[in-house]
């Protein structure tokens, strides 16, 4: 139990961008997107595929942002906060706020003016009226073996880490 728990907090911090507060996300985000589009550019250059999410011609990188937040950090996040509830207090409000920010870049980037989506449209466990959420609904996969990658700073993230670490709140 404590391997799989160990793993799942590890697969969190991996992916805990979007529950930064939302000037520091943005800056991995930008981060995010100068990195995936130069791989983008370096595979067209050698007559590759390009990886999904790469091709700077092609990709709406707000509805991706949008799919990545409600899919995979939500879910997550929501769980961790069955275990402590400072994520629900504070990283699972920032993934709120990030979530509602990224929507309206989605909207604008599709070019629909209208209002914000209702909260039919909210990221499952998160309601924008009572911020309770259902918990119920996120379990891990049986048989889930984690993150399998080795973590590592990108050159972008590396040559930004100072401004990303003076810009970032003070630990508790």
């Amino acid at each position: 139990a404590m391997s799989a728990l160990r793993v799942m907090v590890l697969h969190a911090m991996d992916i805990s961008n979007p529950a930064k507060v939302l000037p520091l996300s943005d800056k991995w985000s930008d981060l995010l997107r100068q990195e995936f589009f130069l791989q983008g550019d370096e595979e067209k250059r050698l007559g590759l595929p390009i990886s999904p999410l790469c091709d700077r011609e092609t990709v709406r990188f707000a509805s991706s942002q949008v799919g990545f937040f409600t899919i995979i950090v939500q879910p997550t996040f929501t769980l961790m906060a069955e275990l402590q509830h400072r994520v629900k207090d504070v990283l699972l409000t920032h993934l709120q706020t990030n979530t509602e920010a990224w929507e309206a870049r989605k909207r604008k980037e599709s070019g629909d003016f209208s209002g914000p989506p209702s909260a039919q449209n909210s990221p499952p466990g998160i309601h924008r009226a009572d911020r309770s959420g259902s918990l119920s609904r996120y379990r891990p996969e049986s048989g889930h073996s984690g993150h399998s990658g080795t973590l590592r700073m990108t050159p972008a993230a590396a040559s930004a880490a100072p401004e990303l670490r003076s810009a970032a709140p003070a630990a508790p």
